[in-house]
């Protein structure tokens, strides 16, 4: 089985997770269904940022996250990638949705993402 890990700025767990601690600084999440979600912000050492949109296939799925070292260890892969931060202010994109966007928007930008899961 392939694992993604990425080093994050910032993690979104759906509610169909569960949190064990594990170490000071090694947090494990269980999914508690098939089709959890996560979202994840990377950004990469040129300083672009990336969301990545994880659903979970099997159930119970385990994340492992290293605050210490902030990366996060995911078993399955990416289902959407987005250019920028796509969660801002609740606005986040569904994995495998698609969304309208006017003629000329780019993708990622405010007023073309689905709001909440």
């Amino acid at each position: 089985m392939a694992h993604t890990v990425l080093r994050f700025y910032c993690i979104k767990f759906d509610d169909l997770w569960t949190r064990f601690r594990q170490r000071a600084n090694d947090v494990l999440y269980r999914a508690t269904k098939r089709g959890a979600r996560l979202a994840v912000i990377h950004e990469s050492p040129s300083g672009i940022i990336d969301t990545y949109f994880f659903v979970m296939h099997e159930a119970p799925a385990s994340v492992l996250v290293s605050y210490q070292y902030n990366l996060v260890f995911i078993p399955d892969g990416v289902e959407q990638r987005i250019q920028g931060d796509a969660t801002e202010r609740g606005k986040e994109s569904r994995p495998g949705r698609r969304v309208k966007r006017a003629a000329g928007q780019e993708r990622g930008s405010r007023s073309g993402r689905a709001r909440g899961w």
